[in-house]
């Protein structure tokens, strides 16, 4: 087995809760919060090599509130703030 030298992230945002993520096909009335998922995109990215990142399901024709789109952009801050730590050690 050959090592493949990093993991590819996939977020599907219907995981959160609707009353963060309201912009998505299938909204999940018992979903994640966003400071979990956050929190463990910056300890992943912190911890291991990521060759890739996505975050699909994203629909802002369905979120009047424009959560949805902030929430996902908040979720690359945080992944990439995890990445620019692990690089400095």
């Amino acid at each position: 087995m050959r090592d493949v030298g990093g993991v590819y992230i996939s977020i599907d945002i219907d995981c959160l809760d609707r009353a963060f993520a309201p912009g998505t096909s299938v909204p999940n009335g018992c979903g994640l919060m966003t400071y979990e998922v956050a929190d463990a995109l910056y300890e992943i990215a912190r911890r291991v090599e990521v060759i890739g990142l996505d975050i699909v399901e994203v629909s802002p024709p369905l979120d009047n509130t424009s959560n949805t789109p902030e929430v996902a952009a908040h979720f690359i801050l945080n992944y990439l703030a995890g990445i620019a730590e692990r690089k400095q050690a």
